[in-house]
Order: C-alpha cells, then sequence, then structure tokens
C-alpha cells in the first residue's frame, strides 16, 4: 500500500516545485524613474537601459560594415526565382494568379556588401544629396534591404512606405517629407505615375525590377523626373565609385510612416541609436542567437518597424534571410501553384516573426483538415493535443520526455512540416495574440512563441517574453533597453494602487524611445515627455497591468475604450481577440454606442468553414454572399461567437446583441486593414455605416425611400411619443430618436442646439407643446402653445427658433406636405423631401409606435402596423390614439 501511495505522492510533489520554481522566477524589478508619478519595472538583468552591444559602434550603417566584414563567405539575403506564372480560373468563373517559385539563390555577406556600396555611389552619381530624403516604397525584398543599408551609408534619411498605402495617404507621405527620391518596384511605379501631378518635390524614381519593365509608357507619365533601374544604378555606382559618407548614432535614420489606421500616417523619426538600442536589447533575450546557423523567413512588410528590427537582428548575429510573401508562404497559399513549394518548404527557417492575423489563419488550416479526416485520425490528435497541453501547464501527468517525441513523431509532424519543421523560435507582435492560438503553436509546432510589445514610436522596443515563460495572455519583461511604467488613469478607473496588480496606461522609457512625429510638433509635445534625468518617455495610450514577476499584460486601450450607457467600460480590441477564434471568423470588428447597453460586431465570415457547415446542414445556397444572408447562418455564426465569449469569460455586456456578415476577406488592398493587418476602424466604420446602423437599432424600424414611418420603441413604452420621418434612401430612425432619449424623459428639450448628433440623421424637427391634457387627445382639435423648429446643416450643426403656432393637424397625403407652413416657418414634409416631425407632449405617457403610411385602394389613409395595437383610423389621414396608460407626473 505504501508502494502505491509513494508513486501517487511524488508525482504531485514535483509538480508542486515546478510549478513554484516557475512562478517564483523574477523577470522584471521595480526601478526609480523619473517623470510622472507612477509604477516602473525594469529588466532583471541590466540596472540601466542597453544602447549598443558592440563597443564602438553607434550606428546601423558601421554595424553593418563590420558584420560583412566578420561573415564574409556566409549567406545573408535569398530569393526564390520566377519558373513560371499562369492563371487558374474557378468553377464561379474567378481567376487566379499562380506562380511556380524556384530554390532560392544567395548572395553572401561580402557581395551583399559590395552591391551596397556600389548603390550608394549610384545614388550620389544620380545627383542625390545627403540632405535630401529618399523613399522606399515597395513589398519586402531583396533589394528593400540593399537600398536601406545603401542609403546609411551616404547618410541619407529613408522615408518607408507600406506599399498598400492609398493615393492620399502616399501623397501625403511624399509631399510632408519632401522626398525627392523614390525607390519602388513595377506595381509601386504605377501608383507613382497616377499620381504624379499631386508630388511636388520628386525628381527621380528608382524601378528595384529589370529596365525591360520601366518601359517607354511608364517613363512618359513620369513628367519632369527620370526613370531608373535598380540595376542600372548599381552598375553606375560600380563604374563611379564614391566614398562613404557615414551618420552619427543622433542623425535620422528612418522616417516610418505608421500604418494609418486612425486616419493619415503619421511620420515617427528613428535615430541610429534607436534602431541600434532595440537590436542590441533584442539579441540578449532570443536563445542561441549567434550559436547556431540561424535562417531567417522574411515576409512582413519592412515598412513595418517589427520586420526592420527583426532582419537587422539577424544580420547582426551571421543568419541568412530568405524572402518571401503572405501570399506564397506555405505549400497550400493562394499565390502557389498546386503540387509546388511555399517558402517555408523551400527555406527550411529556425526563425521566424508573425502578426496574430498569420497565426490564427495556420491554426484554422490545421483545424480543418483535422475535422476534415475525423475518425481516428481526429481523436488521435485530440489526445495528443491534450496530453501535451497538460504538460506545457506545468502537471505531471501531461506528456513529457518519450511520450512527448512520440506524439511529435505521430501526429505534429505534418503540422510543423507547414512551416518547413525546423522552427525553433517564433516572435509574435503587432496585435494581441488570443491564448487559443498561443498554446496550439506552442504545442502544434514545438517551439516557443513569444509574444513582444512596441510600437513605431519605440523602434518596436518595450517588453519580451523570454523563451521558457509558457503562460499565456502577458507580453513579458522589459527590454534591456526600456524603462516601463504605469501612471494612473482615474477616468479609466486604473490605478497604480490597485490590487493584486497595479494599473494604468503604458509609459515606455529609454533610448529606444524616439525623436517625435515629422512636423507635427503639437502631437509630439503631446505624447513625448523628458523627465528631469533626460529620458524622453513615450505615452502609448495602452492600458496595461505588472503581474508579480514583472511579467507586462495588455488589458485596453484608451482610444478603444467605450463607456456605454449604463456606465460599463466596453474595451472593443480585448473582446475582438476573445472573438475572432471562432471557427467562422475571418475577421472581426466590434463597434459600440455610447447610448446603448450593448455592442453589436462587422464579422468577415470564414468561406471554408461556413460553407462545410451549410453543406452538413443541407442549407442549400447560389454563392457565398447569398449564404452569409440566410437567417440560419447568421444565428450558427453568433452562436459560436457567445461559446468563444463565454470560454473567454466575457461579461454580457460585452457579447454582440447582433452580428453582420460579410462575404469579402478585409485586406490591405481594401483598405480596410493596414499592411499589418490592423483593422483600420474609421474608415470600416464609413464603410459600412448603413449595417452598422441597420444592427445598433433596439426598435428594428427601419424605412425606405418614399416610406413613412413610426417605430415602436421599447424604452419609450411609458412616453407617447410620435416621430414622422420621410428622408429618402436613409434606414434608421430609431438610433437618432435615442440620442436623444435621455434627454426628452428627463425635461422638455430646451437645450436643444445640443441635439447635433441628430443631424446624420434627419435634417428637420419640430417640437410642439400641447395644452391639452387628455390622453385621448384627437390631434385635428388641438391647440399649441409653442412651437420648435431645428434645422440641420450639413456639417451636423443644429440651428434653432422657438414661436407660436394653432391648430397644425396631424395629416397625411403622398403628393402634400405633412404640415402647412406656420408664420413664417417652413413645413416640415414638402413632397417627399427630407424633412421630420416630433410632437412632444407634456404631463402625458407616449407612446412610440410602428405605423406605415399608406395610400388606400379606398383613400388616403394611414395602415396600422404588425406590431401595434391601440391605433384606429379615424378618417382619411388622421389617426386617435386609443391606448391609455398611467401618466408619470
Amino acid at each position: 500500500m505504501s508502494a502505491y501511495f509513494v508513486g501517487l505522492l511524488v508525482p504531485l510533489v514535483f509538480t508542486l516545485l515546478f510549478r513554484n520554481a516557475k512562478s517564483g522566477k523574477k523577470r522584471g524589478l521595480p526601478v526609480d524613474v523619473g517623470g510622472e508619478p507612477g509604477y516602473a519595472i525594469r529588466n532583471r538583468r541590466f540596472t540601466s537601459p542597453v544602447k549598443s552591444a558592440w563597443e564602438g559602434i553607434s550606428t546601423l550603417a558601421e554595424l553593418f560594415e563590420q558584420l560583412c566584414k566578420q561573415h564574409r563567405d556566409k549567406h545573408l539575403l535569398g530569393t526564390r526565382k520566377l519558373i513560371s506564372r499562369e492563371t487558374e480560373v474557378t468553377a464561379d468563373g474567378r481567376s487566379f494568379e499562380k506562380v511556380h517559385l524556384g530554390d532560392y539563390e544567395w548572395l553572401t555577406y561580402g557581395k551583399t556588401f559590395e552591391v551596397i556600396c556600389s548603390f550608394a555611389s549610384g545614388l550620389a552619381q544620380l545627383g542625390h544629396k545627403r540632405e535630401e530624403r529618399a523613399a522606399i516604397f515597395a513589398d519586402t525584398r531583396e533589394e528593400w534591404f540593399i537600398a536601406l543599408q545603401a542609403c546609411f551609408r551616404r547618410n541619407i534619411t529613408v522615408v518607408t512606405i507600406y506599399a498598400s498605402l492609398g493615393e492620399e495617404a502616399l501623397c501625403h507621405s511624399l509631399n510632408e517629407t519632401e522626398v525627392t527620391t523614390v525607390i519602388c518596384g513595377h506595381k509601386e511605379l504605377k501608383k507613382i505615375i497616377d499620381i504624379s501631378g499631386q508630388l511636388d518635390t520628386l525628381k527621380r524614381v528608382i524601378c528595384m525590377d529589370d529596365s525591360t519593365l520601366c518601359n517607354t509608357s511608364l517613363a512618359e507619365g513620369g513628367g519632369s523626373w527620370t526613370i531608373t533601374s535598380f540595376s542600372d544604378v548599381e552598375k553606375l555606382g560600380r563604374e563611379n565609385p564614391v566614398d562613404a559618407d557615414l551618420p552619427l548614432s543622433a542623425d535620422i535614420a528612418v522616417i516610418m510612416y505608421t500604418s494609418g489606421s486612425t486616419g493619415l500616417p503619421k511620420g515617427v523619426m528613428m535615430t541610429h541609436g534607436n534602431v541600434l538600442a532595440t537590436v542590441s536589447a533584442v539579441m540578449t533575450i532570443v536563445p542561441g542567437l549567434g550559436k547556431v546557423e540561424d535562417v531567417y523567413l522574411a515576409y512582413l512588410p519592412m515598412a513595418h518597424i517589427l520586420e526592420l528590427a527583426a532582419e537587422n537582428v539577424v544580420a547582426a548575429i551571421g543568419g541568412a534571410i530568405g524572402y518571401g510573401s503572405p501570399l506564397t508562404l506555405t505549400d497550400t497559399s493562394s499565390r502557389i501553384k498546386r503540387g509546388t513549394k511555399g517558402d517555408a518548404s523551400a527555406l527550411v527557417p529556425t526563425v521566424m516573426t508573425a502578426v496574430p492575423a498569420i497565426l490564427d489563419r495556420v491554426r484554422d488550416g490545421v483545424r480543418k483538415k483535422v475535422d476534415a479526416k475525423g475518425g481516428l485520425a481526429k481523436k488521435l490528435f485530440d489526445l495528443a493535443y491534450a496530453r501535451r497541453l497538460s504538460a506545457i501547464n506545468g502537471s505531471w501527468f501531461g506528456a513529457w520526455g518519450l511520450e512527448s517525441l512520440l506524439w511529435n513523431f505521430l501526429v505534429f509532424r505534418k503540422v510543423r512540416a507547414i512551416l518547413g519543421g525546423r522552427i525553433r523560435f517564433l516572435l509574435c507582435g503587432g496585435a494581441p495574440l488570443s491564448s487559443d492560438t498561443q498554446r496550439f503553436i506552442n504545442i502544434c509546432l514545438g517551439a516557443p512563441i513569444v509574444q513582444g510589445y512596441g510600437l513605431t514610436e519605440s523602434c518596436a522596443g518595450g517588453t519580451f517574453s523570454e523563451y521558457d515563460d509558457t503562460s499565456v495572455g502577458r507580453v513579458g519583461a522589459p527590454l534591456p533597453c526600456s524603462f516601463i511604467k504605469l501612471i494612473n488613469w482615474p477616468e479609466g478607473g486604473y490605478l497604480t494602487s490597485d490590487k493584486p496588480m497595479p494599473r494604468g496606461e503604458i509609459v515606455i522609457g529609454g533610448p529606444n524611445v524616439t525623436v517625435g512625429y515629422f512636423k507635427n510638433e503639437e502631437k509630439t509635445n503631446e505624447v513625448y515627455k523628458v523627465d528631469e534625468r533626460g529620458m524622453r518617455w513615450f505615452y502609448t495610450g495602452d492600458i496595461g497591468q505588472f503581474h508579480a514577476d514583472g511579467c507586462l499584460e495588455i488589458i485596453d486601450r484608451r482610444k478603444d475604450i467605450v463607456k456605454l450607457q449604463h456606465g460599463e467600460y466596453l474595451s472593443l480590441g480585448k473582446v475582438e481577440a476573445a472573438l475572432i477564434v471562432s471557427p467562422y471568423v475571418d475577421n472581426i470588428m466590434l463597434h459600440a454606442n455610447p447610448f446603448r447597453n450593448y455592442c453589436v460586431a462587422l464579422v468577415v465570415a470564414s468561406q471554408p468553414a461556413v460553407e462545410d457547415w451549410a453543406l452538413k446542414q443541407g442549407i442549400a445556397f447560389i454563392d457565398f454572399s447569398d449564404l452569409c444572408q440566410k437567417e440560419e447562418t447568421v444565428k450558427e455564426v453568433h452562436a459560436s461567437l457567445v461559446k468563444a465569449a463565454k470560454q473567454a469569460r466575457l461579461e454580457k455586456f460585452e457579447i454582440p446583441a447582433k452580428i453582420k456578415l460579410l462575404p469579402d476577406a478585409w485586406t490591405p488592398e481594401t483598405g480596410l486593414v493596414t499592411a499589418a493587418l490592423k483593422i483600420k476602424r474609421d474608415v470600416i466604420r464609413k464603410r459600412f455605416s448603413e449595417d452598422l446602423a441597420r444592427e445598433d437599432n433596439p426598435c428594428c424600424c427601419y424605412f425606405h425611400p418614399k416610406e413613412v414611418i413610426v417605430g415602436v420603441c421599447p424604452l419609450c413604452l411609458n412616453e407617447r411619443l410620435l416621430i414622422l420621418a420621410a428622408k429618402q434612401g436613409h434606414h434608421s430612425l430609431a438610433k437618432g430618436h435615442h440620442r436623444t432619449h435621455s434627454l426628452m424623459h428627463k425635461k422638455p428639450p430646451i437645450n436643444l442646439p445640443k441635439i447635433f448628433a441628430l443631424g446624420s440623421f434627419l435634417t428637420r424637427l419640430e417640437f410642439r407643446h400641447w395644452k391639452s391634457d387628455h390622453s385621448d387627445h384627437d390631434a385635428s382639435t388641438s391647440q399649441e402653445d409653442s412651437f420648435i423648429s431645428i434645422k440641420f446643416e450639413d456639417n451636423g450643426v443644429a440651428s434653432w427658433e422657438k414661436t407660436t403656432a394653432t391648430k397644425v393637424p396631424l395629416q397625411h397625403c403622398t403628393n402634400m406636405p405633412l404640415s402647412k407652413e406656420v408664420k413664417g416657418t417652413k413645413s416640415v414634409v414638402e413632397h417627399a423631401k427630407p424633412r421630420a416631425t416630433l410632437r412632444w407632449r407634456k404631463r402625458i405617457g407616449h407612446l412610440f409606435q410602428l405605423i406605415r403610411w399608406k395610400r388606400s385602394s379606398k383613400a388616403n389613409v394611414c395602415h396600422v402596423g404588425s406590431k401595434v395595437e391601440g391605433v384606429k383610423v379615424m378618417r382619411k389621414g388622421w389617426i386617435r390614439t386609443l391606448t391609455k396608460r398611467k401618466t408619470k407626473e
């Protein structure tokens, strides 16, 4: 009996010791800092922020020259050669381009340095001066890296621009920075040609593709500026070498334009010292960097600080960088020809960076294949996953040792082959990563996936999870280059004195914090501060909390927090991260109205998952767009969101009350997401404003052109409030009504100009105060003692006036005004013009009722809606409310 007892006790003791050791490790320590009072943490291994990991090196140009001398014969830059290109046509008539790519062809460190020196000399020969700025406007590729390093050798400030940027943002970026040289691809060259008349300072364009692609027609469109191929500039510099003009640490290396998720992009000015600090700090965190032959797969936009910093880190350790794209990443990617290899299979990388959207797609793809196989294969996968999950969570009874190796060989080997099979470290950043996806990648790839937190304004430096930290939902301890401080945000209820974990707005300080925004001193002074000790701090606007071991968790964002009608605070980003784990969701954006007590969601449906579900249910549909409109589909997707919300322990008000399914994916090309796949809330709200208005409508009373509707308001059953509207083409009246709901119930609308929100829904309102006090009042004999008219301009500004009026009957005729002109004030509805009338009867309970006015075959009468009782037709065009309710004095 004692042997059984010991056999049970020993694993429990080991499990407890393992968990205590893991939870007791300090990863960040409190530190005394200057500036605004708060709670600050530093990296446990460094008492002061790291500036450079190399003695005597203070710029990226110096660092790269030293690296090329050390690793002269090692591979650095690799690109796949295009073998063939063809077009595939699907059964529904849509065409897709497919490519067949060969093996990687490499440039060594020594050869790369020669090309960079030649290109830098070529820039000088073309007439580009050091005080002028050059822009790189292209997808990630080896020429991008070469052009960047070449500009650094001439101390030329590089303006980075996302290849997916729209015309307005592109013009803004180029003109604001007064760029004279643009280095771009053939696809981006066409965009430059299209806006050539709007560019003020551009003198020359360098096309990265072959000279044959820079054809005569494009050159003619260039106007006064010249178009030269990348190879020609390199050749020119090789034949006419120019000495390097190396920068200083404080010189501006990059003006990086943000992705513009909240409006026009802002140019963040980064010095060489800023970027070098982040590169130096990351090298101390990733295990084994420089000790093994690491191969890095580069496919994220290099105009994003995460990718730019990552490639410089890989070069700093003597690693190799193979270039790919999101559309050719795996063997099943959309642009890869069937039967040929994707970038990951051809390169077999050991290190990768990713954004959550990419990892979510990998997870969904694997889940879909496993579910499709079913049977024993699915049961085996689920068992292996559960056993490894138990082990990662710290249980001694999980799959360890030989059992873990067995599951890796039998089950997870095929999953790891998706990304080449050799991944040993994966960094995720740019947006919150769901706990479910993080665990899935941990188990299936068998490699640590760590989260980092940083911004363009901090050169991606902020916090970084350590490789042995298996917790989820956190972004790690501060990087060695940064101090992280939390400051109070009383308005949101986040304080550093909160227990058990201090909370507040995240502020980042250190040598990696950038100089500010280009030509935007007001915004710079708003979010950048320098303390009495000379340290520069950036106020992120994100809300975080520190765990006991010094690791940071992002819990909110000030801009994404909406205070609902009953005072609850809703974090849009937090809820979106929790709901996107639904298998039916490809992307999601939450929308919340401060005048509601619930939220709604726009959901980009996952076509494979939704169609598979429909086929199993036997639901017939014409195409995917038709399927997304079906009530059964909406109910199924909404149910999956509710399930995901409950698993994430969201509050009831955080679960979307209504959803709108969208069939088309959000891509950078559509302008709805950034190049880093972050959603652009303002753009999406404008694009789908009608859908949001329809879903954000508790009364469900929509009206269409040439219809006049009065809707039933469940919030106004104790108030007899009659609203008539006839704005052509608009779909929501109730939203405008509820914006004034609380005002109407408390007192007569004496502060009418404050109701500016109605301007987007109605163009004119009239308020009438009735003398009569009878609940069964007949409008035909009413007398009025005051009359207030509000008119809304196009910009939403309201103007109003107060007069007196008598005997204004409520009548309706399709071709006649709703009410006559009264003392110089124009009628409210005239010949289907966009007008509206609101009648308010004081001291009497008002009832907001659904009535659709139509022309009867017998006479002009109003017909009662199906959801309304208690309304009776009196005679032509007249109504009388018979419903009696208790008056609320």
